[in-house]
């Protein structure tokens, strides 16, 4: 007797996204970019540019890693074509990384210049270009793999019109544009949000703190409980406020730090996802919670270096590049760590750091002029602490907002991945 093994046949699988609005349940059809667009390639008009032209060009400057036209501050004023409004522009020279093939929509009519290296993409009626421009900026690996080129990675026509993707009815194109505009619109709130914050924050900062030389007077002072004036700030060796600490890593600590612009001293393994230490730490320097580290080494937004408390763990271990120090008997920590992350030092340490003068991008200055020639102003410990609240409570109101802004990323993200197909 024969047996016979039977297999179900795999149904094939519909083209429908995970996410998707209630009133809508078709399948979506697979289409190329140029049946349903036309492709138009830029000009060259470098050798017409002004400063005060009629119509800016659109260049590979114009178009941001998210997808936001911004000005490239270019502009023309000749009779030449402008783009409509709705119209999507197309970066085909990469210029950074994740930028190839990235588009954006032009917002209003006859204001924009197309340069070269830029392609328009004009849709046709049954597609909506923000719903367009989501699926080309969505699928950034295939203009990666079709980028040729040694130095700069480029993309050909033929290549941008033979792009496939899903698409859908008109109205659920709209629907879904309409919601990540929202999205986006939210986001662009929370980030102006924040950056109001920080110019609110550093322009409270340069009141608050008077500069060496200007009487040591503050523009903008606190009063004492009952009223009356603090006295005047005093000024002070950096070396009369802090101590320098060398404790040295004999208990074998193996948590790594480096300074990060953003996060502070953060575990190396954390903040890399490896390991950039020495095999054999016990020559490091130990941190104890509070505990200052100086960076002598330009970052970002810290162009003398960056000085970071350490907050996250109990202990840690740096490099002895650092330098390392803790604060001394009535000086307020918060005080002081506000003071270094406003920048306060850089003028005083401009003086000691010789310019141009960097062994393997480290500033070239020493730990004795660090503490005993950096002069700064200080006020009272009561009057540290009050500042230190205030500027605090700043930094919480911007703390809440870079999460509100994060959240709303991982939203869009995880929306991004179910509502196309």
């Amino acid at each position: 007797m024969s047996s016979h093994k039977t297999t179900a046949s795999k149904a094939p699988k519909k083209l429908v996204p995970q996410l998707r609005f209630p009133e809508f349940n078709h399948e979506w059809e697979k289409v190329r970019l140029k049946d349903v667009s036309q492709y138009f390639n830029g000009g060259s008009f470098e050798n017409d540019v002004k400063k005060n032209g009629r119509y800016e060009l659109v260049t590979l400057k114009s178009i941001d890693i998210n997808g936001n036209l911004v000005s490239s501050q270019r502009f023309v004023d000749i009779e030449v074509e402008t783009l409509n409004k709705n119209t999507l522009v197309m970066i085909l020279s990469e210029q950074a990384p994740g930028l190839l093939g990235k588009t954006a929509i032009i917002p209003v009519n006859n204001k924009y210049v197309l340069n070269q290296r830029i392609a328009e993409i004009r849709p046709n009626n049954g597609i909506n270009s923000c719903f367009l421009s989501m699926v080309i900026n969505r699928n950034q690996k295939y203009f990666s793999k079709m980028g040729a080129g040694m130095k700069v990675q480029n993309i050909s026509k033929p290549n941008v019109q033979n792009y496939i993707f899903h698409y859908t009815t008109i109205q659920e194109q709209q629907k879904i544009a309409q919601f990540l505009t929202a999205v986006d619109s939210k986001l662009q709130q929370l980030n102006q949000k924040k950056e109001l914050l920080e110019q609110y924050k550093k322009g409270v900062m340069q009141q608050l703190f008077p500069s060496t030389g200007s009487g040591h007077v503050a523009q903008l002072r606190f009063k004492q409980d009952d009223g009356s004036d603090y006295p005047d700030w005093e000024e002070k060796k950096l070396g009369d406020v802090v101590e320098r600490v060398t404790r040295k890593n004999k208990e074998n600590n193996q948590n790594v730090l480096t300074i990060s612009a953003q996060q502070g001293l953060i575990n190396q393994e954390e903040y890399f996802n490896k390991s950039v230490s020495a095999k054999d730490v016990t020559g490091y320097y130990l941190l104890e919670r509070d505990d200052f580290a100086y960076n002598k080494s330009y970052s970002k937004g810290y162009p003398l270096g960056a000085i970071k408390r350490l907050t996250k763990y109990n202990k840690g271990v740096v490099s002895t590049l650092y330098i390392i120090f803790k604060a001394k008997n009535k000086v307020a920590i918060s005080f002081l760590e506000q003071l270094f992350e406003g920048g306060i030092l850089n003028k005083e340490l401009h003086k000691i750091a010789q310019e141009g003068a960097r062994n393997h991008g480290l500033l070239n200055l020493s730990v004795t002029e660090f503490f005993n020639d950096i002069k700064l102003i200080i006020p009272l410990i009561e009057e540290q602490q009050k500042i230190a609240s205030y500027l605090s409570a700043i930094d919480t109101k911007i703390d809440t907002v870079t999460q509100q802004i994060e959240a709303t990323q991982q939203f869009k993200k995880g929306v991004l991945q179910q509502m196309f197909v």
